[in-house]
């Protein structure tokens, strides 16, 4: 067999490989994406079954309290009971029952609505409609406590009218609240971050997954979740604003060709928006970063999205090890010799 034609076949085998590679990193991408569809999917159907639940308990109380109340003779033994909330502890039980479920189910019909009306727009009409679905779930809260002290007979209104001094009570003993849901007002009004950025608080980087009135919580790559306090973010480094860096280092020896060692670069560059369709921008090559003891370390740029960056170095890191492999350029490897004095 001639020299040109084991070169070919060497070709055709490192592009085999090559796209080995890169099918199998991009397998492994979907895999990931559709095991994280897969669980938002199944997030979504138990929240809907739960929704569904509540609504069916709720319709069948109110049609049950509704006939019962129009049918039921008012001499019966077990009227007063039921209805006569002025005499009955088990009226009032059931009237608060009553109340907790109307209000809630109003509060549930409030926050879908609101979900399903931001879903599919900006991460920033995301993140508002996620706020006001918590404010909501806390003005129900209080909605219910009020309904509640109704039924058993204490003045709403008064305690309402004195909503100064009460709110001066809470405001000591809830400082902390108080201070978390301004902070969370700010986060969103300010756009420091949104649903769906990726950012660094506390030295701890991941997905921003909800912004709530009392805090933040972070997905990392490893689906771990960390939960922050508002009032408690300090400093934030917002890594989704601008396409980020995919950095590639490799050193090779000095008897290398930097000549064309430049030239092979650089004509390669436009091979690389083809291969790999997550580079945003043309590649860089930026020339010789460092003239080490071993060698001559050279560096590589590529603008990508933050999601990408991690999975991109990667795919920067095998495409430049193949193509040196292919044209017989030593890559050099720091090496530690270790001697030994001889007695």
């Amino acid at each position: 067999m001639s020299k040109k034609s084991e070169e070919k076949k060497a070709k055709i085998e490192e592009k085999g490989i090559t796209q080995a590679l890169v099918k199998s990193v991009e397998e492994t991408k979907d895999a990931l994406d559709a095991n994280r569809r897969y669980e938002e999917r199944k997030k979504s159907k138990k929240e809907a079954r739960n929704y569904f639940i509540f609504f069916v308990v709720f319709a069948a109380f109110c049609l049950a309290y509704i006939l019962l109340d129009r049918f039921l003779p008012s001499d019966t033994w077990i009227y007063p009971y039921l209805f006569d909330e002025a005499n009955h502890v088990t009226a009032k039980i059931l009237s608060s029952i009553q109340v907790l479920m109307v209000v809630e189910g109003i509060a549930y019909l409030i926050r879908i609505i609101i979900v399903a009306t931001f879903a599919k727009r900006s991460h920033k009409a995301v993140t508002i409609s996620r706020l006001a679905s918590s404010g909501v779930k806390y003005i129900a809260g209080i909605g219910v406590i009020l309904g509640i002290l109704s039924v058993w007979g204490v003045d709403t209104a008064t305690l309402i009218a004195s909503a100064g001094v009460l709110a001066l009570i809470v405001g000591l003993g809830a400082q902390t609240l108080i201070a978390d849901v301004i902070a969370g007002i700010e986060i969103v009004f300010e756009d420091q971050f949104q649903v769906g950025d990726v950012v660094v608080i506390d030295s701890f980087r991941g997905t921003v997954t909800e912004i709530s009135l009392s805090c933040v919580k972070l997905e990392d790559m490893a689906k771990n979740l960390k939960v922050i306090r508002n009032n408690q973010i300090n400093t934030v480094v917002n890594l989704s604003r601008q396409l980020s860096t995919a950095v590639c280092d490799f050193t090779v020896s000095y008897d290398t060709d930097f000549v064309a060692l430049r030239k092979l670069i650089e004509d390669d560059l436009p091979n690389l928006r083809v291969e790999f369709p997550i580079i945003q921008e043309d590649p860089l090559f930026l020339g010789y970063q460092e003239l080490g003891l071993n060698g001559v370390t050279c560096r590589m740029i590529a603008r990508i999205k933050e999601d990408d960056k991690f999975d991109a170095t990667r795919k920067l890191n095998e495409h430049y090890l193949l193509l040196l492999k292919k044209n017989n350029i030593q890559i050099v490897i720091n090496q530690i010799q270790v001697s030994q004095k001889q007695k």
